[in-house]
């Protein structure tokens, strides 16, 4: 990333200078509008000795990352805050992380650093997943974080095959390629029950049992063959003496599971809520989940919206007072007031 930011700024500051010759000719040789001119000049040639600074210091970062790469001590960092600095490059926004870092050599401190995050790794952020960093032998202030080993990257990417049952099935590290082709499969085995059952069975007696947690989860507009809505699912997933992987999978999800799914997800309401004049039916946002206590039923948070996105009401629910969403629904509107069928 930093090495494409460096070429980036080098060919801006190129770009800049070229035009400050231009117009300084054009001033010199038209009279009228000779102050105009030059005085743009001027300005972009500030500009561009501004980037031509801006690009050496990015390239020496990017020679100082190459160098702990090579000769850094592996370590993991933990987010303990961050925010943005509201300065986007290509795009992608620039985020200020305090960290908790700890490695062999260095034991545990805290440092801060801003990055440029590419977006497809802004859910790690925010995922409780340790980031992994180089740190200098000689100066632990003086680290860089590996973006290349984390999930959003091909070589980091993982796959499991399609869950449809409670036990976590075997993982093995796989490319862009074999990735697609997974998904390929895992869609056939959604539209045909012999596939997925036989799939199941397989993973089941040979794969290698472990936990999951969802990180991300999307809905991805279809329904398998059991009628359940399937979700792109992203799993930290921790296999006993393995280190912690991530992986990426299309599931369908029984319906009476989906709410486990992370904060974020869409989910309709099952019974009526007079109080905050909410109808069995009406859309809702998960916004927080509660573990029950023994005995008792897991409950969530649901944010509801009104039709432009102003919120109404924050209810908490028990998970059997929603369900999910599916592919053969459709949204409708209501007046709030009125608050059940007449």
């Amino acid at each position: 990333m930093s090495s494409t930011i460096a070429k980036w700024l080098w060919g801006t500051a190129i770009f800049e200078l070229a035009f400050t010759g231009m117009f300084l000719v054009l001033g010199l040789m038209i009279p009228e509008v000779r102050f105009g001119f030059l005085l743009t000049a001027a300005f972009l040639l500030l500009i561009g000795i501004g980037l031509i600074a801006w690009a050496r210091s990015v390239s020496k970062r990017v020679a100082e990352v190459a160098r702990l790469k090579e000769v850094g001590v592996s370590g993991q960092a933990s987010i303990v805050s961050m925010r943005q600095t509201g300065l986007y490059i290509n795009n992608q926004p620039q985020i200020e992380l305090n960290l908790q870092i700890q490695t062999p050599r260095h034991g545990t401190y805290q440092a801060s650093t801003r990055e440029i995050v590419p977006l497809m790794l802004l859910g790690m952020l925010s995922s409780g997943a340790p980031l992994p960093v180089k740190v200098d032998p000689a100066n632990k202030m003086n680290f860089v974080i590996e973006w290349d080993n984390l999930s959003g990257s091909p070589a980091a990417l993982q796959s499991v095959a399609p869950i449809g049952g409670d036990t976590l099935q075997s993982v093995a590290p796989i490319g862009w390629d074999a990735l697609r082709a997974q998904d390929a499969s895992t869609a056939a085995a959604a539209s045909s029950p012999e596939a997925a059952a036989a799939a199941k069975a397989r993973i089941l007696a040979t794969g290698i049992v472990g936990s999951g947690t969802v990180l991300e989860s999307s809905f991805a507009g279809q329904s398998d063959a059991e009628n359940q809505p399937i979700y792109t699912l992203t799993f930290q997933i921790e296999v006993p003496g393995r280190p912690v992987m991530h992986a990426r999978t299309r599931s369908g999800v029984p319906l009476n599971r989906i709410a486990q799914l992370q904060p974020g997800d869409k989910v309709a309401l099952k019974v009526d809520l007079p109080a905050q004049k909410l109808r069995q039916g009406d859309v809702a946002t998960i916004v927080d989940a509660h573990p029950g206590r023994p005995g008792q039923e897991p409950g969530y948070s649901l944010e509801v919206f009104n039709a432009l996105g102003e919120t109404l009401a924050v209810v908490t629910v028990g998970e059997s007072h929603i369900e999910a969403l599916t592919n053969d629904e459709v949204l409708h509107v209501r007046r709030l007031s009125v608050a059940t069928p007449a």
